[in-house]
């Protein structure tokens, strides 16, 4: 159905099939059938910054048929997650012949416009034979939308975006917004409103249609850059804890998941550590 138009395949490699050890023909066959139908453009990224694991992974995709991989680096708050730690983790990416470019990813919406003036140069000098022209920011904050306006001020010139009713929320910046905030900045952005008014109408009737939720703008909550656990986690635990009624012990549970987080060293929290971190700290606050 979208014959002109190239279709991409976001993933960290191994997360959309399974979390159990898996044999890599698994993941080849995966793939294999992704390029057969249609999918010629792969982000790829490991939460972990396994940088080894994101090129065996960026080689397979490029084995079986994808014409552009894009390795990621991705993004959260830390004491160990500085600009430098990320600028060297792009950089084992800067000689990987099957990756064609690097993108910066932040699942959780954490990215402020302050961070990105002082990270996105660096990322860009890290890098020897590659571009890092691409960025991925969720809206869980409220502050993507601009962010990623001093992104493309900075030369980032793919950004990551969606139409409304699946925009804003813990989604991505609204598309349409996007482009008209870009081209009052003075860039030029090569895309057909009407046509993205057309798609965003068919969407907004069938999420009426259907009673699915509609995005709308966050407001910004300073205590997210505390505890960074993502939305849909929260509201998980606030189901499972109303289901064995001890729902008082959300916020508890929220507070003890910074702790946890530093005693595991910091992960990311996202998908599946963000599972794991939670359950750990809602488990502390019950056992005491």
């Amino acid at each position: 159905r979208a014959p002109h138009t190239r279709l991409g395949f976001l993933t960290t490699g191994k997360r959309f099939i399974t979390f159990h050890r898996t044999p890599d023909a698994v993941f080849e066959l995966a793939f294999s059938l992704l390029a057969r139908n249609g999918i010629t453009r792969l982000w790829v990224i490991d939460p972990m910054h396994d940088m080894e694991g994101a090129r065996r992974t960026a080689e397979m995709a490029k084995r079986v048929g994808f014409e552009e991989v894009i390795g990621g680096v991705c993004y959260t708050t830390s004491p160990v997650h500085t600009d430098a730690y990320f600028a060297a983790k792009a950089a084992e990416l800067d000689d990987c012949p099957a990756i064609d470019g690097l993108y910066l990813k932040d699942p959780a919406g954490l990215l402020t416009p302050d961070r990105v003036r002082t990270l996105v140069p660096l990322l860009q000098s890290s890098l020897q034979t590659k571009k890092f022209e691409e960025i991925h920011s969720h809206s869980t904050t409220g502050l993507s939308p601009i962010t990623v306006l001093d992104a493309a001020d900075l030369g980032i010139h793919t950004i990551h975006c969606a139409l409304p009713p699946l925009a804003n929320g813990a989604s991505h910046p609204e598309a349409q917004q996007l482009v008209r905030n870009l081209r009052s900045r003075g860039h030029s952005v090569d895309v057909d409103l009407d046509a993205m008014a057309r798609a965003s109408a068919y969407l907004q009737r069938q999420a009426k249609i259907k009673n699915l939720p509609v995005g709308t703008p966050n407001e910004y909550d300073e205590a997210y850059y505390r505890h960074t656990i993502p939305r849909g986690v929260q509201s998980t635990t606030r189901r499972q804890l109303a289901q064995i009624r001890r729902p008082e012990l959300f916020d508890a549970g929220i507070e003890e998941a910074v702790q946890v987080r530093e005693d595991l060293g910091w992960p990311i929290v996202m998908t599946p550590f963000a599972q794991y971190i939670v359950a750990q700290a809602t488990l502390n606050v019950i056992t005491g």
